[in-house]
């Protein structure tokens, strides 16, 4: 079956987002497109990455693979949820600085 939707931060289909310098926490939110085959992620560092979609690659695959990898940074801490608004934009909320940004996504 194919999910619509994903979000949960520890499956097979993330397992690619986590560099290995994490402590497990690292990583607050993943959103997956419902309209393309990409994934948001928000982290304790400020910053929204998008992945594609499933990012399962471990080790030197996942560093070859890492150049498909897009990021912005905008938040003052920590972001605390993604969620995209069909294909061409997310939406992410931060933590201690409280702000909702938007962000245009340019693949």
């Amino acid at each position: 079956a194919k999910w619509a939707t994903h979000s949960c931060v520890l499956s097979w289909e993330t397992q690619g987002v986590w560099d290995g310098a994490e402590d497990g926490t690292d990583i607050n939110a993943v959103a997956k497109c419902p309209e393309a085959p990409m994934m948001a992620t928000a982290d304790d560092f400020g910053t929204v990455k998008l992945f594609p979609y499933p990012f399962q690659h471990t080790g030197n695959e996942r560093k070859e693979r890492l150049d498909a990898v897009k990021s912005g940074k905008g938040h003052a801490s920590h972001v605390t949820n993604v969620a995209f608004l069909g294909s061409n934009r997310i939406v992410s909320t931060g933590g201690k600085d409280r702000a909702i940004m938007q962000w245009k996504v340019e693949l």
